[in-house]
């Protein structure tokens, strides 16, 4: 059971919180919608969420679900270019993605549209500057070292599923070099199964910086972390360093796009 990675839960809203589980329902309400590309529709969906989330002075949701209307919004309102000028439709979405302070959606509109743009001509030209992907671990106590090379090919992996190529560590040909450190900790447990209470892991991805070594620029780092409860410890720590290695890669998706639109 993963916790504070939305996606992981699709299907099983009986672990949610009743904000997560507000929110998965909101999902999967809209998402025939979506996959018939009906999104002024879809829109309206996301539009109760968040005025739900309002009314229940939930801030944080509140921002996140904001984010995601103006991407669906949008969608909507480039819909017409998304069959006949793909590009066009993909730069009117990814720009307003780029200016959100969200790194993460419900959805799966962000990554979508991203490796639909890396199928035209265009979006492979605005990002060669900044499409090969390099990740180099800084200091980590032993323990966490020992995970090390699993949690890269984790985020590897991830890379990947963007639409984003990888190299490895000191490979000539890199435009982008991640500097991070991944940490794993037990957090404290606040499930209460049969068998008593589940043991917690916390793992963290932090990005102490972002080269553009192509671009010849560099950003400031980012953190992210997931947490995740599990009868097994050890399940519990790989489940969390899955999760926060996913939501690495997104929030690194978000400071490539802030780069190059």
């Amino acid at each position: 059971m993963i916790l504070l990675a939305f996606p992981a839960f699709a299907g099983l809203l009986d672990t949610l919180s009743p904000d997560e589980r507000r929110v998965e329902v909101c999902k999967q309400v809209a998402a025939p919608m979506e996959a018939a590309h009906d999104y002024a529709r879809a829109a309206g969906v996301w539009e109760a969420c968040l005025e739900e989330s309002r009314r229940t002075d939930q801030a944080t949701l509140a921002a996140m679900l904001e984010d995601q209307l103006g991407i669906i919004r949008a969608r909507a309102k480039a819909s017409a270019w998304r069959t006949s000028d793909p590009n066009r439709y993909a730069m009117a979405v990814l720009a307003v993605a780029a200016d959100q302070r969200s790194t993460w959606y419900p959805g799966t509109d962000i990554p979508d549209v991203f490796r639909a743009w890396m199928q035209t001509e265009p979006g492979k030209g605005r990002l060669e500057p900044a499409r090969t992907i390099t990740l180099v671990w800084e200091g980590m106590s032993p323990e966490d070292e020992a995970g090390a090379e699993e949690a890269a090919e984790l985020f590897r992996r991830h890379v990947g599923d963007l639409g984003l190529k990888w190299a490895d560590a000191g490979h000539p040909e890199v435009d982008v070099i991640v500097y991070a450190t991944l940490s794993v900790s037990a957090a404290t447990a606040v499930t209460t199964g049969p068998a008593g209470t589940l043991p917690r892991a916390e793992a963290r991805f932090e990005a102490s910086r972002v080269r553009f070594r192509t671009l010849d620029t560099a950003t400031d780092g980012f953190r992210v972390a997931a947490v995740a409860e599990e009868v097994d410890p050890a399940v519990a720590r790989e489940l969390a360093v899955r999760a926060a290695c996913e939501r690495a890669a997104s929030r690194l998706l978000k400071q490539v796009l802030r780069e190059v639109l």
